[in-house]
């Protein structure tokens, strides 16, 4: 019997789903192609050239076998590739034939290739591109980038040997095209993609795999003719070669880029060298907008104030807000600029209750603004990019915010320096009730009407401030003034409630051995939910039964028995789970549970029908910071001792299926089996299954009597 299954995981999940995921991703883009286009594969004609009724027809079903392909992909359905595979065929036949135009070839090559793709044919797809290359000259790369796709895929899938053995075996049945090239093997697809639209990957050579690593290393050293060389560098980090050795490469220019934003910590010109000479060299580059953008930053950075403004204004043309008028631009920018680069220092002294020396730098640029704009200035609330503030757009942030939020700041220090109880509980709550006003804000739920003091402190300060964390300063101060227990477990759940859990959880459990005051029960629920979202069931169930037990009148009685449901459902604990549930419906004090309990409570019941109280089946929660009630996929810890399944199971696996059903927890793949053997009488069931170590899933037979069902 499943004895444990921990919760959902995303990076192991889009390891295990690798092909999966590029299916889907590489569908959508063909899908955007194909609007892009407008060809309707549906009509009378495909781009200028219409076509007898074959074709016509061909060109249908295999848009059609496409399309259901990708509907299901996601579901992990095996048959999503038989239908790619349909696909590819049809597109191929469509993709060869004579008399296309360049537009409806490039079109149906495009779908070919993602089609061969989804449905894992790499050395047909390979195939397909030789074909395509037969009439091309030798120096057209073009499907490069497709070549790159399949063979990196096999490489990672089956071993660098069986991708060197395809390209191998390609180029002596005739296919010999440079970009059919060993050198794919070890760059990654995101690498690549990133490439294909001139974007730089700075650092990502730090995410190459090791055997990635020593592949490309011993590549450059067994083959230093290879022309595709340069992306192999590239994907090194050794940008300089690829300058320098590589004169017409198709991404020097990104090296150039690369090379660039590597040296932005350096306080020397040589990035704005690189920049330059990257404008010089690429004056319809498709990252020029980018560059300029760099140029300016890294000339306001270095307090080269007058630099970046004349480079501006011989370069207007390069910011689309100032659409060529030089006299747009906002000569105190570089002011405005300084001003949210500080941004970060302003939040941290904020966010730890530094209020008088926040007030100190924001009457230095209330000077600084004032001496610049005059003294009724505005300015922009976000500046994020030199294209907002390289002139004067909408004005939301004015001197008059500015000076009260250095007098509500001076308040702020004063209250502090009293430490006077009154006034920093005083000071406390109204920090606090400022962060539940701005965090329901950014949720864009409901939010109670700020308090002009709310109102003033967010209008100027950054987004970056957080403040929970301020309150949780003073509360701090204050349980160190007063030794009072109350005020450290306040302190602790301002700390969760910014996302703090090792300050909240060492915070609550001081209160806990310390304390018998009045929050003590809600403390130890907040352990127990602490706990059981850590997968420690044993610890979580020993809170939370003491609260049952010892506060039986309390405020936090109801959110224990709810907890011990949920987590009781979790482990498999159905029995346990439904006596907890019953409980809680016969006792609940708080109106915000009601609605939880019907649907569930019944949910419980019709399980409970199905399993015997004593098996657990113990699905856990990862260390997420809140219980996870729809995992995606259930991973196989460990079975019950004795328990040895007829099907293919083994610990380490991923269920994510039952009959094609996505399943996301236990009770729900439990649930599954009950209602297909309920209403059709089948035992045995088909579940979509990834084995241990595997990155694609396969069907697999299970019978539920093994689950007890």
């Amino acid at each position: 019997m499943l004895r444990s299954i921990c919760a959902f995981n995303f990076p192991t999940w889009i390891k295990k789903h690798y092909r999966l995921v590029w299916s889907v991703i590489v569908g959508v883009a063909i899908i955007g192609f194909i609007y892009w286009k407008d060809m309707s594969l549906n009509g009378v004609s495909l781009g200028p050239l219409s076509f007898g009724i074959p074709f016509e027809e061909t060109a249908a079903k295999a848009r059609n076998f496409f399309k259901m392909a990708s509907d299901i992909a996601y579901k992990d359905n095996p048959k999503a590739k038989e239908l790619y595979a349909e696909a590819a065929l049809s597109f191929a036949a469509l993709a060869e034939a004579k008399s296309l135009d360049e537009q409806t070839h490039e079109y149906l090559r495009g779908m070919t290739t993602a089609s061969y793709f989804g449905a894992g044919k790499h050395l047909e797809g390979l195939k397909f591109l030789c074909r395509m290359y037969r009439s091309l000259p030798h120096t057209d790369h073009r499907y490069r980038h497709d070549m790159h796709a399949h063979i990196r895929t096999i490489a990672f899938q089956q071993g660098f040997d069986t991708a060197e053995k395809v390209v191998a075996d390609l180029r002596y049945s005739g296919c010999s095209r440079d970009d059919l090239n060993n050198v794919w093997s070890g760059i990654p697809l995101s690498t690549m993609r990133r490439l294909a639209t001139a974007h730089t990957e700075v650092g990502a050579v730090s995410e190459l795999r090791e055997e990635d690593n020593v592949y490309l290393q011993e590549l450059i050293r067994k083959e230093p003719l290879n022309p595709f060389l340069d992306h192999a560098y590239y994907a090194l980090g050794d940008y300089d070669t690829v300058i320098s050795k590589f004169p017409t490469s198709y991404i020097r220019d990104s090296a150039l880029l690369a090379k660039a934003e590597t040296l932005l910590a350096d306080p020397g010109t040589k990035p704005i060298t690189l920049l330059k000479q990257y404008i010089h060299e690429y004056p319809n580059g498709p990252r020029l907008t980018f560059v300029y953008n760099m140029i300016v930053r890294r000339l306001v950075d270095t307090g080269q104030t007058d630099q970046a403004l004349l480079f501006l204004k011989q370069n207007p043309s390069a910011f689309a807000s100032v659409s060529g008028n030089s006299e747009a631009i906002d000569p105190g920018f570089p002011l405005r600029y300084d001003f949210y680069r500080r941004g970060d220092e302003l939040a941290s002294l904020f966010n730890s209750g530094n209020f008088k020396e926040v007030a100190l730098i924001l009457e230095d640029f209330q000077k600084r603004f004032r001496g610049q704009y005059g003294d009724n200035y505005k300015l922009t609330e976000k500046l994020r990019t030199p294209e907002e503030f390289v002139w004067i757009p909408s004005f939301v942030f004015d001197s008059h915010q500015m000076e009260d939020a250095i007098g509500l700041l001076k308040h702020l220090a004063e209250l502090q320096s009293s430490r006077d109880e009154k006034q920093l509980a005083y000071e406390a709550t109204l920090l606090r009730d400022c962060g539940a006003w701005r965090s329901l804000t950014k949720k864009e739920e409901s939010a109670p009407e700020p308090t002009p003091i709310c109102m003033k402190l967010a209008t100027v300060m950054p987004d970056e401030i957080i403040f929970y964390s301020a309150a949780a300063s003073i509360l701090e101060e204050l349980y160190t003034i007063t030794r009072k227990g109350d005020y450290l477990f306040l302190s602790a759940l301002a700390h969760r409630r910014f996302g703090d859990y090792r300050h909240y959880a060492d915070q609550l459990r001081q209160f806990v051995s310390e304390s018998s005051g009045q929050y003590i029960d809600d403390a130890e629920t907040e352990l127990g939910w602490y706990a059981m979202t850590r997968g420690d069931y044993p610890l979580a169930e020993h809170y939370l039964l003491r609260v049952v037990q010892l506060y039986p009148e309390s405020n936090a009685y109801d959110n224990a028995l709810n907890w011990l449901v949920i987590m009781y459902r979790l482990q498999g604990r159905y029995g346990k789970a439904l006596e907890y549930s019953v409980k809680l419906a016969e006792n609940i004090i708080s109106s915000r549970l009601i609605s939880k309990i019907g649907d569930r409570t019944q949910k419980l019941f019709a399980l409970d029908q199905y399993i015997q109280r004593n098996d657990s089946y113990n699905i856990g929660v990862a260390a997420s910071e809140l219980p996870i009630n729809s995992i995606e996929g259930i991973v196989i810890n460990s079975f019950r001792d004795g328990f040895h399944p007829s099907s293919k199971l083994e610990v380490g696996g991923n269920i994510i299926s039952v009959d094609g059903v996505r399943v996301g927890s236990v009770d729900d793949f439990l649930a599954e089996l009950r209602r297909i053997k309920s209403t059709t009488g089948k035992n045995e069931v088909t579940v979509g299954y990834i084995p241990p170590d595997a990155y694609s899933s396969e069907p697999i037979s299970v019978l539920a009597s093994d689950f007890g069902i």
